[in-house]
């Protein structure tokens, strides 16, 4: 089984730009032009963040969450989206032989029901076999214990240097604020 997945990275960025919150919160108002060009602006804060989520970003990075049997066939890094293609290998689901269907109905579906986290990545897979209209009911064992559980992280994590670097600019445009204002 393979399942696309498309992460949309400029979600991230946000999650991790109000990380900076408690830092931009503490800006004087009334701060001088001069050290108020000091301070990163929310776009150049938002392009360190995705610089360093690119650096980290790869199959390296996220497959170490996933369990044994699933696999990350395909990672393609296109500006501010992420397309992957994971392959699960599921043993083949046990259904009866024959089923007395009613005549045209067709047979049983196997649809798999996935979870998503946040940023798109699956958490969870639980396969739902639907019978026809009219079709007996039977007996279908619960399969979501074989299939595990996906460790996904709810989010790619930003290396704290990065967070330090944008914060300790907003911090020295502050500091020559309040020198220049003394």
């Amino acid at each position: 089984m393979e399942v696309d997945v498309n992460v949309d990275l400029a979600k991230e960025v946000d999650l991790i730009y109000v990380q900076l919150a408690d830092v931009l919160s503490s800006v004087p108002s009334d701060l001088s032009p001069e050290a108020q060009a000091q301070i990163p602006t929310e776009a150049d804060m938002k392009q360190k963040i995705r610089e360093g989520m690119g650096e980290r970003i790869s199959k390296e990075m996220i497959s170490p969450y996933l369990p044994s049997f699933v696999q990350i066939k395909t990672l393609n890094k296109t500006g501010d989206k992420i397309a992957m293609v994971i392959q699960a290998q599921i043993a083949s689901i046990p259904i009866p032989a024959s089923f007395p269907y009613p005549t045209g109905t067709g047979g049983p579906d196997v649809v798999l029901d996935i979870t998503l986290n946040e940023i798109g990545l699956p958490t969870g897979i639980v396969p739902i076999i639907k019978l026809p209209p009219g079709a007996p009911a039977i007996n279908i064992p619960n399969l979501a214990p074989d299939l595990g559980s996906m460790g996904i992280p709810t989010d790619f994590g930003m290396p704290d240097s990065v967070l330090e670097q944008i914060k300790s600019q907003i911090r020295a445009g502050i500091s020559q604020g309040e020198a220049g204002a003394k």
